[in-house]
Protein backbone atom coordinates (compact mmCIF):
# COMPACT_ATOMS: atom_id res chain seq x y z
CA UNK A 1 0.00 0.00 0.00
CA UNK A 2 1.65 3.38 -1.15
CA UNK A 3 2.69 5.69 1.96
CA UNK A 4 1.08 9.11 2.10
CA UNK A 5 3.46 11.68 1.88
CA UNK A 6 4.27 13.64 5.12
CA UNK A 7 2.80 16.92 3.45
CA UNK A 8 -0.46 15.29 2.74
CA UNK A 9 -0.65 14.02 6.93
CA UNK A 10 0.45 17.10 7.64
CA UNK A 11 -2.41 19.12 5.93
CA UNK A 12 -5.40 16.61 6.75
CA UNK A 13 -4.18 16.88 10.29
CA UNK A 14 -4.44 21.13 10.10
CA UNK A 15 -7.68 20.98 8.37
CA UNK A 16 -9.33 18.60 11.04
CA UNK A 17 -9.63 21.60 13.67
CA UNK A 18 -10.91 23.87 10.86
CA UNK A 19 -13.62 21.35 10.03
CA UNK A 20 -14.60 21.10 13.73
CA UNK A 21 -14.61 24.78 14.50
CA UNK A 22 -16.50 25.22 11.49
CA UNK A 23 -18.76 23.14 12.62
CA UNK A 24 -19.26 24.45 16.21
CA UNK A 25 -19.48 28.00 14.55
CA UNK A 26 -22.67 27.01 12.29
CA UNK A 27 -24.34 24.59 15.42
CA UNK A 28 -23.65 28.22 17.80
CA UNK A 29 -25.25 30.09 14.96
CA UNK A 30 -27.95 28.42 14.12
CA UNK A 31 -28.55 27.70 17.55
CA UNK A 32 -28.16 31.83 17.73
CA UNK A 33 -30.62 32.23 15.43
CA UNK A 34 -33.13 29.84 16.89
CA UNK A 35 -32.78 31.68 20.36
CA UNK A 36 -33.12 35.14 18.97
CA UNK A 37 -36.45 34.16 16.94
CA UNK A 38 -37.52 32.45 20.30
CA UNK A 39 -36.82 35.36 22.53
CA UNK A 40 -38.17 37.37 19.69
CA UNK A 41 -42.18 36.01 19.72
CA UNK A 42 -41.60 36.60 24.02
CA UNK A 43 -41.84 39.89 23.04
CA UNK A 44 -45.09 39.86 20.87
CA UNK A 45 -48.13 40.30 23.59
CA UNK A 46 -50.32 37.67 24.90
CA UNK A 47 -53.83 37.84 22.59
CA UNK A 48 -56.25 39.60 25.04
CA UNK A 49 -60.45 40.64 23.78
CA UNK A 50 -60.84 43.20 21.55
CA UNK A 51 -62.37 46.50 22.48
CA UNK A 52 -65.98 46.78 22.75
CA UNK A 53 -67.70 48.89 20.35
CA UNK A 54 -69.87 50.78 22.48
CA UNK A 55 -73.48 52.06 21.73
CA UNK A 56 -73.35 55.43 20.26
CA UNK A 57 -73.98 58.51 22.77
CA UNK A 58 -76.54 60.25 21.20
CA UNK A 59 -79.58 59.03 19.42
CA UNK A 60 -79.43 57.79 16.49
CA UNK A 61 -81.82 56.10 13.65
CA UNK A 62 -81.20 54.06 11.07
CA UNK A 63 -84.12 54.66 8.57
CA UNK A 64 -82.65 57.84 8.40
CA UNK A 65 -79.87 56.98 5.93
CA UNK A 66 -81.74 56.90 3.15
CA UNK A 67 -82.68 60.23 3.08
CA UNK A 68 -79.56 61.35 2.73
CA UNK A 69 -78.33 59.02 0.08
CA UNK A 70 -80.80 60.47 -2.14
CA UNK A 71 -79.05 63.98 -1.58
CA UNK A 72 -75.68 62.74 -2.20
CA UNK A 73 -77.14 61.24 -5.59
CA UNK A 74 -78.17 64.69 -6.57
CA UNK A 75 -75.44 66.08 -5.74
CA UNK A 76 -73.11 67.41 -9.54
CA UNK A 77 -70.35 65.15 -9.74
CA UNK A 78 -67.24 65.24 -7.70
CA UNK A 79 -65.09 66.81 -10.17
CA UNK A 80 -67.37 69.62 -10.22
CA UNK A 81 -67.31 70.61 -6.84
CA UNK A 82 -63.90 71.71 -6.60
CA UNK A 83 -65.57 75.69 -7.23
CA UNK A 84 -67.43 75.25 -3.35
CA UNK A 85 -63.56 75.70 -1.98
CA UNK A 86 -62.93 79.28 -2.32
CA UNK A 87 -66.84 80.70 -2.61
CA UNK A 88 -67.69 83.75 -1.44
CA UNK A 89 -71.20 84.64 -0.77
CA UNK A 90 -71.88 87.08 -3.48
CA UNK A 91 -73.44 86.77 -6.84
CA UNK A 92 -70.47 84.19 -8.29
CA UNK A 93 -71.32 81.80 -5.29
CA UNK A 94 -74.64 82.30 -5.68
CA UNK A 95 -74.70 81.08 -9.13
CA UNK A 96 -72.51 77.60 -7.78
CA UNK A 97 -75.20 77.31 -4.54
CA UNK A 98 -77.88 77.31 -7.68
CA UNK A 99 -76.23 73.63 -8.84
CA UNK A 100 -76.70 72.05 -5.59
CA UNK A 101 -80.23 73.27 -5.58
CA UNK A 102 -82.00 69.71 -5.59
CA UNK A 103 -79.58 68.23 -3.18
CA UNK A 104 -80.21 71.19 -0.76
CA UNK A 105 -83.55 70.61 -0.94
CA UNK A 106 -83.51 66.80 -0.09
CA UNK A 107 -80.03 67.32 2.75
CA UNK A 108 -82.56 70.06 4.10
CA UNK A 109 -85.32 67.63 4.32
CA UNK A 110 -83.03 64.94 5.96
CA UNK A 111 -81.64 66.91 8.48
CA UNK A 112 -85.03 67.58 9.49
CA UNK A 113 -84.86 64.21 11.42
CA UNK A 114 -82.91 65.52 14.84
CA UNK A 115 -81.40 61.84 14.93
CA UNK A 116 -78.26 61.16 13.43
CA UNK A 117 -78.17 58.94 10.37
CA UNK A 118 -75.95 55.54 10.69
CA UNK A 119 -74.09 55.25 8.18
CA UNK A 120 -73.76 51.47 6.52
CA UNK A 121 -70.73 49.87 7.67
CA UNK A 122 -67.87 49.54 5.39
CA UNK A 123 -65.26 47.06 5.13
CA UNK A 124 -61.77 48.40 5.29
CA UNK A 125 -61.05 46.71 1.79
CA UNK A 126 -63.62 48.51 0.38
CA UNK A 127 -62.51 50.88 -2.49
CA UNK A 128 -66.29 52.77 -3.47
CA UNK A 129 -66.40 56.27 -2.66
CA UNK A 130 -66.62 56.59 1.11
CA UNK A 131 -70.39 59.00 1.58
CA UNK A 132 -68.52 60.84 4.51
CA UNK A 133 -66.88 63.35 2.07
CA UNK A 134 -69.96 63.62 0.11
CA UNK A 135 -71.72 65.17 3.41
CA UNK A 136 -68.84 67.58 3.54
CA UNK A 137 -69.38 68.41 0.29
CA UNK A 138 -73.58 68.92 0.75
CA UNK A 139 -72.61 71.09 4.63
CA UNK A 140 -70.19 73.02 2.60
CA UNK A 141 -72.57 73.85 0.32
CA UNK A 142 -75.37 75.14 2.74
CA UNK A 143 -73.16 76.70 4.45
CA UNK A 144 -72.55 79.02 1.49
CA UNK A 145 -75.97 79.33 1.04
CA UNK A 146 -76.63 80.23 4.67
CA UNK A 147 -73.64 82.95 3.82
CA UNK A 148 -75.41 84.02 1.09
CA UNK A 149 -78.39 84.52 3.45
CA UNK A 150 -76.65 86.30 6.03
CA UNK A 151 -75.41 88.84 2.99
CA UNK A 152 -78.85 89.45 1.90
CA UNK A 153 -80.09 90.28 5.24
CA UNK A 154 -81.39 87.01 6.16
CA UNK A 155 -79.25 86.63 9.61
CA UNK A 156 -82.00 84.58 11.07
CA UNK A 157 -82.15 81.98 8.01
CA UNK A 158 -78.54 81.70 8.20
CA UNK A 159 -77.95 81.17 12.06
CA UNK A 160 -80.78 78.55 11.66
CA UNK A 161 -78.90 76.44 9.41
CA UNK A 162 -75.61 77.05 11.10
CA UNK A 163 -76.68 75.75 14.33
CA UNK A 164 -78.68 72.64 12.48
CA UNK A 165 -75.49 72.08 10.72
CA UNK A 166 -73.06 71.94 13.79
CA UNK A 167 -75.19 69.95 15.53
CA UNK A 168 -75.50 67.25 12.44
CA UNK A 169 -71.61 67.25 12.61
CA UNK A 170 -71.62 66.60 16.03
CA UNK A 171 -74.36 63.79 16.47
CA UNK A 172 -72.63 62.18 13.28
CA UNK A 173 -69.52 62.49 15.08
CA UNK A 174 -71.35 60.51 18.27
CA UNK A 175 -71.92 57.47 15.68
CA UNK A 176 -68.87 57.36 14.05
CA UNK A 177 -67.08 54.08 14.35
CA UNK A 178 -63.29 55.28 12.73
CA UNK A 179 -60.82 58.32 11.99
CA UNK A 180 -62.19 59.21 8.22
CA UNK A 181 -65.49 59.21 10.45
CA UNK A 182 -64.28 61.64 13.16
CA UNK A 183 -62.36 64.48 10.68
CA UNK A 184 -65.68 64.06 8.49
CA UNK A 185 -68.02 65.10 11.38
CA UNK A 186 -65.32 67.68 12.38
CA UNK A 187 -65.84 69.54 8.89
CA UNK A 188 -69.22 69.53 8.72
CA UNK A 189 -69.56 70.87 12.14
CA UNK A 190 -67.11 73.35 11.54
CA UNK A 191 -68.77 74.53 8.24
CA UNK A 192 -71.86 75.46 10.36
CA UNK A 193 -70.24 77.37 13.02
CA UNK A 194 -69.05 79.19 9.31
CA UNK A 195 -72.64 79.72 9.06
CA UNK A 196 -72.88 81.24 12.05
CA UNK A 197 -70.26 83.48 12.01
CA UNK A 198 -71.98 84.92 9.41
CA UNK A 199 -74.99 85.18 11.03
CA UNK A 200 -73.95 86.86 14.08
CA UNK A 201 -71.62 89.54 12.41
CA UNK A 202 -73.99 92.26 12.41
CA UNK A 203 -76.75 93.05 14.91
CA UNK A 204 -80.25 92.12 13.81
CA UNK A 205 -80.87 89.36 15.44
CA UNK A 206 -83.61 88.99 17.65
CA UNK A 207 -82.16 88.04 21.27
CA UNK A 208 -84.62 84.93 21.48
CA UNK A 209 -83.09 83.95 18.14
CA UNK A 210 -79.13 84.13 19.56
CA UNK A 211 -80.37 82.62 23.14
CA UNK A 212 -82.12 79.47 21.30
CA UNK A 213 -78.51 78.83 19.18
CA UNK A 214 -76.48 79.64 22.52
CA UNK A 215 -78.59 76.26 24.04
CA UNK A 216 -78.17 74.47 21.06
CA UNK A 217 -74.61 74.65 21.66
CA UNK A 218 -74.34 74.07 25.55
CA UNK A 219 -75.99 70.79 24.40
CA UNK A 220 -72.90 70.11 22.17
CA UNK A 221 -70.48 70.60 24.54
CA UNK A 222 -71.85 68.36 27.16
CA UNK A 223 -71.53 65.54 24.45
CA UNK A 224 -68.77 62.92 25.31
CA UNK A 225 -65.74 62.48 22.83
CA UNK A 226 -66.33 60.14 20.24
CA UNK A 227 -62.50 58.69 19.89
CA UNK A 228 -62.98 55.76 21.87
CA UNK A 229 -65.84 54.59 19.65
CA UNK A 230 -63.62 55.34 16.77
CA UNK A 231 -60.87 53.79 17.96
CA UNK A 232 -63.03 50.65 18.69
CA UNK A 233 -63.99 50.77 15.20
CA UNK A 234 -60.52 50.99 13.44
CA UNK A 235 -59.31 48.42 15.41
CA UNK A 236 -61.98 45.95 14.68
CA UNK A 237 -61.60 46.92 10.81
CA UNK A 238 -57.54 46.23 11.26
CA UNK A 239 -58.40 42.75 13.07
CA UNK A 240 -60.77 41.88 9.94
CA UNK A 241 -58.21 42.99 8.01
CA UNK A 242 -55.03 40.84 9.58
CA UNK A 243 -57.43 37.45 9.92
CA UNK A 244 -58.29 37.76 6.11
CA UNK A 245 -54.63 37.25 5.42
CA UNK A 246 -54.52 34.32 7.70
CA UNK A 247 -52.88 30.85 5.16
CA UNK A 248 -51.97 33.12 2.76
CA UNK A 249 -48.33 33.45 1.42
CA UNK A 250 -46.11 36.19 1.80
CA UNK A 251 -45.89 36.84 -2.25
CA UNK A 252 -49.26 36.04 -2.18
CA UNK A 253 -50.29 38.94 -0.16
CA UNK A 254 -48.00 41.27 -1.40
CA UNK A 255 -49.43 40.59 -5.05
CA UNK A 256 -52.94 40.66 -4.35
CA UNK A 257 -53.64 42.90 -1.24
CA UNK A 258 -53.64 47.51 -1.29
CA UNK A 259 -50.90 46.90 1.44
CA UNK A 260 -48.50 45.75 -1.41
CA UNK A 261 -46.99 48.76 -2.62
CA UNK A 262 -46.47 50.58 1.07
CA UNK A 263 -45.43 47.37 2.23
CA UNK A 264 -42.57 47.37 -0.59
CA UNK A 265 -40.98 51.00 -0.07
CA UNK A 266 -41.49 50.77 3.95
CA UNK A 267 -38.08 52.01 5.07
CA UNK A 268 -35.77 48.87 6.55
CA UNK A 269 -37.71 46.00 5.22
CA UNK A 270 -35.43 44.62 2.08
CA UNK A 271 -35.61 40.92 2.67
CA UNK A 272 -37.35 39.36 -0.25
CA UNK A 273 -41.45 38.88 0.12
CA UNK A 274 -41.08 35.11 -0.72
CA UNK A 275 -39.19 34.76 2.69
CA UNK A 276 -41.19 36.51 5.04
CA UNK A 277 -43.19 35.35 7.71
CA UNK A 278 -46.66 36.33 8.93
CA UNK A 279 -48.16 34.99 11.92
CA UNK A 280 -51.70 36.42 12.19
CA UNK A 281 -52.43 35.61 16.09
CA UNK A 282 -49.14 37.23 17.26
CA UNK A 283 -49.83 40.17 14.23
CA UNK A 284 -53.61 40.66 15.87
CA UNK A 285 -52.72 40.29 19.16
CA UNK A 286 -50.43 43.34 18.72
CA UNK A 287 -53.21 45.19 17.47
CA UNK A 288 -54.86 44.68 20.18
CA UNK A 289 -52.33 45.68 22.73
CA UNK A 290 -51.88 48.79 21.02
CA UNK A 291 -55.71 49.40 20.77
CA UNK A 292 -55.50 49.33 24.40
CA UNK A 293 -53.22 51.72 25.45
CA UNK A 294 -54.93 54.08 23.51
CA UNK A 295 -57.96 53.22 24.84
CA UNK A 296 -56.68 53.99 28.22
CA UNK A 297 -55.29 57.38 27.15
CA UNK A 298 -58.58 58.25 25.96
CA UNK A 299 -60.22 57.51 29.15
CA UNK A 300 -58.43 60.66 30.03
CA UNK A 301 -59.68 64.42 30.28
CA UNK A 302 -58.72 66.64 27.21
CA UNK A 303 -55.75 67.89 27.65
CA UNK A 304 -54.27 64.73 29.15
CA UNK A 305 -54.73 62.38 26.35
CA UNK A 306 -51.60 61.81 25.46
CA UNK A 307 -50.93 58.17 23.77
CA UNK A 308 -48.03 56.08 24.27
CA UNK A 309 -45.51 55.39 21.69
CA UNK A 310 -45.20 51.86 19.89
CA UNK A 311 -43.38 48.85 21.46
CA UNK A 312 -40.59 47.18 20.18
CA UNK A 313 -42.55 44.32 18.00
CA UNK A 314 -43.93 47.48 16.29
CA UNK A 315 -40.13 48.95 15.17
CA UNK A 316 -39.27 48.99 11.59
CA UNK A 317 -35.86 49.65 10.14
CA UNK A 318 -32.38 49.97 12.25
CA UNK A 319 -33.89 49.42 14.71
CA UNK A 320 -35.06 46.10 14.82
CA UNK A 321 -33.22 43.20 16.86
CA UNK A 322 -31.83 40.30 14.91
CA UNK A 323 -34.81 38.52 16.57
CA UNK A 324 -37.60 40.95 15.13
CA UNK A 325 -36.23 40.65 12.13
CA UNK A 326 -36.62 36.36 11.76
CA UNK A 327 -39.74 36.13 13.78
CA UNK A 328 -43.43 37.25 11.88
CA UNK A 329 -41.47 39.93 9.35
CA UNK A 330 -44.51 40.30 7.58
CA UNK A 331 -46.80 40.98 10.54
CA UNK A 332 -44.22 43.36 11.60
CA UNK A 333 -44.09 45.33 8.07
CA UNK A 334 -47.83 45.32 8.41
CA UNK A 335 -48.17 46.94 11.30
CA UNK A 336 -45.60 49.45 10.98
CA UNK A 337 -47.70 50.87 7.98
CA UNK A 338 -51.41 49.97 9.47
CA UNK A 339 -51.35 53.37 11.14
CA UNK A 340 -53.96 53.15 13.94
CA UNK A 341 -52.27 55.69 16.34
CA UNK A 342 -55.28 57.76 17.77
CA UNK A 343 -52.88 60.82 18.60
CA UNK A 344 -53.32 63.00 15.89
CA UNK A 345 -57.04 62.02 15.78
CA UNK A 346 -56.61 63.28 20.12
CA UNK A 347 -55.52 67.11 18.44
CA UNK A 348 -58.09 66.93 15.90
CA UNK A 349 -61.00 66.21 18.86
CA UNK A 350 -59.37 69.27 21.15
CA UNK A 351 -59.73 71.35 18.20
CA UNK A 352 -62.95 70.15 17.71
CA UNK A 353 -63.64 71.17 21.28
CA UNK A 354 -62.30 74.55 21.32
CA UNK A 355 -64.30 75.92 18.20
CA UNK A 356 -67.56 74.71 19.89
CA UNK A 357 -66.20 76.16 22.85
CA UNK A 358 -65.62 79.72 21.02
CA UNK A 359 -69.26 79.29 19.17
CA UNK A 360 -70.57 79.25 22.56
CA UNK A 361 -68.45 82.99 23.30
CA UNK A 362 -69.09 84.57 20.03
CA UNK A 363 -72.64 84.35 20.83
CA UNK A 364 -72.62 85.65 24.23
CA UNK A 365 -70.82 88.25 22.92
CA UNK A 366 -73.27 89.01 20.22
CA UNK A 367 -75.98 88.80 23.09
CA UNK A 368 -74.34 91.06 25.00
CA UNK A 369 -74.15 93.65 22.13
CA UNK A 370 -78.02 92.78 21.46
CA UNK A 371 -78.33 94.01 25.25
CA UNK A 372 -75.64 96.83 25.90
CA UNK A 373 -75.05 98.25 22.62
CA UNK A 374 -71.77 97.74 22.40
CA UNK A 375 -69.35 94.85 21.89
CA UNK A 376 -67.37 94.41 25.48
CA UNK A 377 -64.60 95.56 26.23
CA UNK A 378 -63.30 91.99 27.75
CA UNK A 379 -64.72 88.58 28.14
CA UNK A 380 -65.06 89.43 31.65
CA UNK A 381 -67.89 91.08 31.16
CA UNK A 382 -69.65 88.23 30.11
CA UNK A 383 -71.62 85.21 31.72
CA UNK A 384 -69.08 82.54 30.94
CA UNK A 385 -70.80 79.76 28.80
CA UNK A 386 -71.73 76.40 30.33
CA UNK A 387 -68.52 73.89 30.03
CA UNK A 388 -67.81 70.65 31.41
CA UNK A 389 -64.06 71.54 31.36
CA UNK A 390 -61.67 74.14 30.46
CA UNK A 391 -60.01 74.34 27.05
CA UNK A 392 -57.09 71.91 26.30
CA UNK A 393 -53.84 73.38 26.08
CA UNK A 394 -52.56 75.27 24.23
CA UNK A 395 -55.59 76.34 22.80
CA UNK A 396 -56.59 79.78 24.22
CA UNK A 397 -59.61 82.34 23.82
CA UNK A 398 -58.21 86.08 23.02
CA UNK A 399 -60.86 89.18 22.36
CA UNK A 400 -59.64 92.14 20.76
CA UNK A 401 -62.50 95.17 21.64
CA UNK A 402 -60.81 97.24 19.05
CA UNK A 403 -60.07 94.84 16.37
CA UNK A 404 -63.70 93.37 17.59
CA UNK A 405 -62.68 89.85 17.10
CA UNK A 406 -62.42 86.66 18.68
CA UNK A 407 -59.85 84.42 18.29
CA UNK A 408 -59.18 80.54 19.71
CA UNK A 409 -55.51 79.26 18.79
CA UNK A 410 -56.18 75.93 17.50
CA UNK A 411 -53.56 73.00 18.11
CA UNK A 412 -50.72 71.99 15.19
CA UNK A 413 -53.34 69.09 13.58
CA UNK A 414 -55.71 72.37 12.38
CA UNK A 415 -55.47 71.78 8.03
CA UNK A 416 -55.89 75.65 7.47
CA UNK A 417 -59.06 75.16 5.30
CA UNK A 418 -60.91 78.29 4.35
CA UNK A 419 -63.88 76.65 7.14
CA UNK A 420 -61.05 76.31 9.96
CA UNK A 421 -59.87 79.53 9.47
CA UNK A 422 -63.61 80.86 9.85
CA UNK A 423 -64.22 79.29 13.15
CA UNK A 424 -60.64 80.23 14.82
CA UNK A 425 -61.51 83.65 13.97
CA UNK A 426 -64.79 85.58 14.67
CA UNK A 427 -65.38 89.10 13.64
CA UNK A 428 -68.20 91.15 14.84
CA UNK A 429 -69.18 94.62 12.93
CA UNK A 430 -69.65 98.22 15.05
Amino acid sequence: MPMSSPNASQRRSKARPLAASFGLLSVTAVGALLFARAHAHREWPAMTAPLALEPPAARADRAAWPAFERAIAALPPRRDRSALGDAQPDAAGAQIVARYAEALRLFDAALANEAAPLLPERAITDTSPDPHFALIDLARARALSARIDAANARPAEALRVGVQLATFGARLGQQTTGWIGVAAAGAIEAHGYRAIASAIEGNALSSEAIEGAGRAIDELLAFESPLRRALAGECRGREQLFESFRGKSAAELLSTTSLARPTRQTRGWSLLPASWVYDADATIAAVRAECRESDASLRRPRGDRRIAASRGYLEQGGGATLGQWLDNRLGRALLSISDITAQRFVARDDDAYATRYTARVALAIAAFRGTHQRLPATLAELAPPASPQPLPTPRALTWSAEERTLRVALGPEANGSAATAAVASWRFAQ
